[in-house]
């Protein structure tokens, strides 16, 4: 829920306590309870000033509640989209684009020096291999081995963890005010599972 949708809901819940606290003695009198008191305390000022911080604190919980249940709700039904799938959505980028950078942001480090001509496939398998046996990173092994060095790993690291942004601009396919506008519009809209924006906030 949007801050403005809350504040009304706090109000909302903060003013039915307040006027429920007015109403009940009254309807209490035309059913003749004369002897029933709402209050704690010796005097009605300090019943009023408790009654007040108990409902601020019940409209806040019961607004949080709220909120919560909703977000459960809105989450199941849509979700915040990635970056690709706004590009998409605003075609910039088909989703041939799309899945390409997805294979060249899941390639493996080995993989990623293979191709980059930094070691050989036989070096991968065999590090692998040893990976299994050892538990230990495939970076290491081959560094410890001799094959890459310390900036090899470093640059096969980068390009393992680049963001779909970076690699759709590496790609060509956009331009960095299209990766600007994209996130910025992400934190405003919903998708549904059609891919179909479905909640501007």
């Amino acid at each position: 829920m949007n801050s403005n949708i809350k504040i009304g809901l706090f109000v909302a819940i903060f003013s039915s306590c307040l006027i429920a606290y007015l109403i009940l003695p009254v309807l209490l009198s035309l059913f003749g309870e004369t002897q029933i008191r709402l209050g704690i305390f010796d005097n009605s000022a300090g019943d009023f000033v408790f009654f007040l911080t108990f409902a601020m604190f019940a409209a806040f919980t019961l607004t949080s509640i709220v909120n919560a249940c909703y977000g459960l709700i809105m989450k199941r039904r849509y979700h915040r989209p990635k970056i690709g799938e706004i590009l998409m959505s605003l075609d910039l980028i088909t989703r041939e684009d799309l899945q390409k950078a997805l294979s060249q942001q899941k390639l493996r480090l080995g993989e990623i020096l293979v191709r980059a001509g930094r070691i050989t496939s036989q070096q991968r398998d065999l590090a692998l291999e040893l990976q299994n046996r050892e538990n230990r990173k495939i970076g290491q092994i081959l560094k410890g081995q001799g094959q890459i060095s310390e900036e090899d790993l470093r640059w096969a690291l980068n390009k393992r963890n680049k963001k779909m942004g970076k690699i759709l601009r590496n790609m060509n396919l956009i331009a960095d005010y299209d990766v600007k506008y994209a996130l910025e519009m992400g934190k405003r809209i919903r998708m549904d599972k059609k891919g179909n924006i479905v909640d501007i906030q």
